[in-house]
């Protein structure tokens, strides 16, 4: 049994990673310009400890990665993004999801508002169609 629950820890932790780093390379993909100076004029420069590309703008020299205009920027531990909000979601409280996913306490609650912060700030286009 204890085998079974470590493997299904595994896989979902592998498709998790997965789409979290394929939204973050389709973000990478995307970088046209500096956020701080709007120079188009930029450098590849190396790769941050979690493997996304950084990039230097030639104007002001200042780095940045693909995350750098997005409330995930900064944040630690990605693989655990997604199921953090499927807790969230489900209505689990900050302490269960802290233990289900092995972070404290405290890095669940800035998540929890880093997540609804997000979403309150989002405006979506709108509707056309047939809906």
């Amino acid at each position: 049994m204890q085998q079974l629950k470590k493997i299904r820890h595994e896989v979902e932790s592998n498709i998790s990673n997965d789409q979290v780093g394929q939204a973050i390379a389709d973000l990478e993909e995307m970088i046209s310009h500096c956020p701080h100076c709007d120079s188009h004029e930029l450098n590849r420069w190396g790769m941050t400890k979690q493997g996304i590309q950084r990039v230097k703008c030639k104007t002001c020299n200042k780095t940045f990665n693909a995350l750098a205009d997005s409330p995930l920027y900064h944040m630690k531990k990605a693989e655990k993004w997604i199921e953090y909000t499927k807790l969230m979601w489900e209505g689990v409280s900050l302490r269960k999801s802290a233990e289900a996913l092995n972070i404290t306490l405290r890095t669940s609650f800035r998540w929890q508002h880093m997540f609804i912060n997000a979403l309150a700030s989002f405006n979506p286009s709108e509707l056309t169609g047939v809906i």
